[in-house]
């Protein structure tokens, strides 16, 4: 292989990690095609809508005019479209389907490429291959540079499975950054930890939780300490395991489960552990907005309902808010009729059910990470 291609293949894969970097692979894939621009194009073969998402070497008032106006009349597109729809197809290019005397009567060419200098085309399908929906890397050449050759189509479908391949990977790297947002955004601690007991990941809640060193200490080995609580040979159990942990400062407790995590053949320090702790001495909190949104209460009743979830009998509403005993009665029925209870432990109960999800990102506002235990 030579050296351009494998240092573009490397970059490539570059790309899944840093989308910012999807501009230098197209810029690479036009060098080593000897194309004049590159472009990832977007093809909705149901509504009839393409879209450019990204490009290098193209004009971007182009880019503009193209996904304003001139995509409904794009040759390449709709060859393309045919073509995937018949049989599975990974390259094409536009000398294979679509005549020079063609693209020269068409609008698309008189109105469009002619203006950009643009004729011939060549095409990878990153996804859906035979699906109404599909993500193209699209090469662009003019037509003094002539038809695209054998051996530039050889060249791209070489590229082809490590194209596809860092589209899937940003894709689940994606997934993994929100599944990390989100797990930022709980009150409860959540660590992974490998089967030696080094915690390779620790959410922002946890993270609180080991500063204070109250109960739960990381060695300075970065591994996990848990007062009374054998973590370690319950890794490997089939079922989950809880126990609670004293602490030292005389608050409550908290609460440790710990979940396996069967990953197969895991390299070393893969996640062999879910560790998910629970502050027994912190009571979720409650946004009386997000109860007014949830439920349909008036601003009132959510000032009640959150009173009531915090375990607040109705004389102490009635002192808290500076409210009578009639009116939070009053409240209370409303609450428990939007509700669908008919008891305060079971208005409780779907307050504790429905709003540690919901209210979980508003009550920590989304708290970036700060960095994990492996760094």
């Amino acid at each position: 292989m030579k050296p351009a291609l494998a240092d573009l293949i490397t970059a490539i894969y570059g790309a899944a990690e840093q989308p910012s970097q999807w501009t230098d692979v197209l810029a690479g894939l036009a060098s080593v095609t000897r194309s004049s621009g590159a472009c990832l194009v977007i093809d909705d073969a149901a509504t009839g809508v393409t879209e450019v998402i990204g490009g290098a070497h193209l004009d971007p008032a182009g880019i503009a005019e193209y996904n304003s106006h001139y995509h409904a009349f794009d040759l390449f597109m709709e060859n393309g479209r045919k073509r995937r729809m018949r049989a599975p197809v990974t390259v094409l290019a536009s000398n294979d389907g679509i005549s020079d005397a063609a693209l020269v009567r068409s609008e698309f060419y008189q109105d469009f490429l002619r203006r950009y200098d643009l004729f011939y085309n060549l095409s990878g399908v990153l996804e859906g291959v035979n699906s109404s929906t599909a993500v193209y890397c699209s090469l662009h050449r003019s037509s003094r540079a002539g038809p695209y050759t054998d051996r530039n189509v050889q060249v791209l479908e070489i590229l082809m499975p490590h194209l596809r391949r860092a589209c899937q990977l940003q894709r689940r790297l994606a997934i993994a950054k929100a599944g990390e947002e989100a797990m930022n955004s709980l009150q409860s601690g959540v660590l992974l930890v490998d089967a030696g007991g080094k915690v390779v990941f620790m959410n922002s809640a946890a993270r609180r939780m080991v500063r204070t060193g109250d109960g739960i200490v990381l060695t300075r080995h970065g591994r996990l300490l848990a007062n009374g609580c054998d973590l370690y040979g319950r890794m490997r159990s089939a079922t989950p395991y809880g126990c609670i942990v004293r602490r030292p400062s005389g608050k409550r407790s908290y609460f440790v489960q710990v979940v396996p995590v069967h990953a197969g053949a895991a390299l070393p320090g893969s996640p062999a552990a879910m560790v998910w702790v629970a502050d027994l001495d912190e009571s979720e909190p409650i946004d009386p907005a997000a109860l007014q949104q949830a439920f349909d209460l008036t601003k009132a009743e959510a000032r009640v309902a959150a009173a009531l979830y915090h375990g607040k009998r109705p004389a102490e509403i009635c002192r808290a808010l500076a409210i009578s005993a009639p009116t939070v009665r009053t409240h209370l029925r409303h609450i428990f009729e939007k509700l669908g209870v008919a008891r305060q432990a079971e208005a409780v109960a779907v307050l504790a059910r429905v709003l540690r999800a919901a209210n979980a990102g508003t009550t920590r506002g989304g708290t970036a990470p700060d960095g994990d235990a492996s760094q």
